[in-house]
């Protein structure tokens, strides 16, 4: 009788105790989604053998044949894929070190990539990241150092806004997660959307001087307002961090100015000295890059002014066009009555139509006739260049997060050689 008490009364503490959390997330359980089998077709074309395709968690340099086929295939575990720990931390640092080491396989930075997300998953991991770095888990800098690397190995806009998107909540980096969204287009030629959406991001309160950076920057290359690069300036006059005043300067560079030419070379140099040691492929990268920039200046800039000029002359014609669209006229006769204009004239199918755009533009604030350009060589010219030109400001955006990452590591004990600590 004492014994079933007992009993009782100890499943009733069980049930009274709190439950405790369980740690592990959920899409490790019952099977996580990388160990899911490649198909055997797959392994057939890449001469492979389906039982030697691995689980890969940290891609070898060179690549092997059977780590291909896992990485295309979804047979990897993405950052943090087993949980916000310390040894996923230095995964990530590893997995850096091992993208932009100086002897590194040329397509590592693209296996990186591929291991920041999971098409299964999505940017989930970076999500339960972020939490745990609001919460208090795992160190504060964690999520800076994540995006930072993302936008170091070059991320396209899909991908650097889906790995932006998960560090949304986290306060301290919320206007790098919107200009790592934002700014952008270039890839699926969607130019005037992410213009829009920089728009919007520059008139909220207070203004970001980094974001009103971007906003002017895309005015005066790729809208062709002359005004836009005098907003520019003055806003450089005011301080800003070091990519902002690099984009600066290339707007500078396009409009003429020689003379910042070494002064984007400066301020690349002054953000990437810093990581020279633990990621010196960085600087190579970038050099290259910043070369096809500014290789060839007077063609580029000569390509601008023809789509500024070709702007002028078809937002006149259209505007023109869409005012006697709109316009109601009427003909005076010459006993002082009105009639309504006689065939041949604009009727009212065009009228609505005239209506209808002219309402377009007034809610877009006359956007799209400013980008509107025929001259469909100077256009693709100025888009790549811009392209190009944006690829290089997300790096060096990219390498001023993982300066203060790497600063944050080193305050709370953590020291170089365990960046590479994974990667040997």
């Amino acid at each position: 009788m004492r014994r079933g008490l007992s009993s009782r009364c100890a499943d009733r503490v069980r049930i009274a105790l709190p439950a405790v959390p369980d740690s592990r997330p959920p899409w490790l359980t019952p099977t996580p989604p990388w160990h899911a089998p490649v198909p055997p077709e797959t392994c057939r074309a890449a001469r492979v053998q389906p039982g030697d395709v691995p689980v890969v968690e940290l891609p070898s340099s060179p690549c092997s044949a059977a780590e291909l086929v896992a990485l295309r295939n979804a047979r990897y575990v993405p950052l943090f894929g087993h949980g916000v720990t310390q040894s996923e931390l230095r995964r990530a640092f590893a997995l850096a070190h091992r993208a932009l080491a100086a002897q590194s396989d040329p397509r590592a930075a693209d296996h990186a990539l591929t291991l920041l997300t999971h098409p299964a998953l999505g940017a989930d991991a970076l999500r339960e990241l972020a939490a745990a770095a609001l919460d208090g888990r795992i160190a504060h800098w964690a999520p800076t150092f994540v995006l930072g690397l993302a936008q170091m190995l070059g991320a396209g806009d899909v991908q650097r806004a889906e790995v932006a998107g998960a560090f949304s909540t986290v306060t301290a980096l919320r206007t790098e997660v919107t200009l790592a969204t934002h700014a952008g287009g270039g890839d699926a030629n969607a130019w005037r959307e992410h213009y829009q959406r920089l728009r919007e991001a520059d008139a909220q309160e207070p203004p970001v001087r980094a974001v009103g950076i971007a906003r002017h920057w895309f005015d005066f290359v790729l809208a062709r307002r002359w005004s836009g690069l005098d907003a520019m300036r003055s806003l450089a006059a005011e301080g800003l961090d070091a990519p902002s005043q690099w984009l600066a300067c290339s707007a500078d560079w396009l409009a003429g100015e020689e003379r910042t030419r070494g002064r984007m070379t400066d301020l690349a140099q002054s953000m990437l000295d810093p990581l020279q040691r633990p990621f010196p492929r960085l600087a190579q990268v970038v050099a290259r890059e910043m070369v096809e920039l500014l290789a060839h200046p007077w063609s580029t800039r000569w390509e601008h002014l023809r789509c500024a000029a070709a702007r002028d002359h078809a937002s006149a014609s259209i505007r023109a066009w869409l005012h006697a669209a709109a316009e109601e006229r009427f003909f005076e006769e010459s006993d002082g009555t009105s009639q309504h204009p006689e065939f041949g004239e604009l009727g009212p199918e065009p009228s609505r139509a005239g209506r209808a755009a002219a309402e377009a533009r007034q809610l877009a604030g006359d956007f799209l006739l400013d980008w509107f350009v025929h001259e469909r060589e100077a256009r693709v010219a100025v888009d790549d260049w811009a392209r190009r030109c944006l690829r290089v400001y997300h790096r060096l955006r990219g390498a001023a997060l993982a300066d203060i990452a790497i600063r944050g590591a080193r305050a709370d004990g953590w020291r170089l050689d365990e960046l590479r600590e994974g990667a040997t």
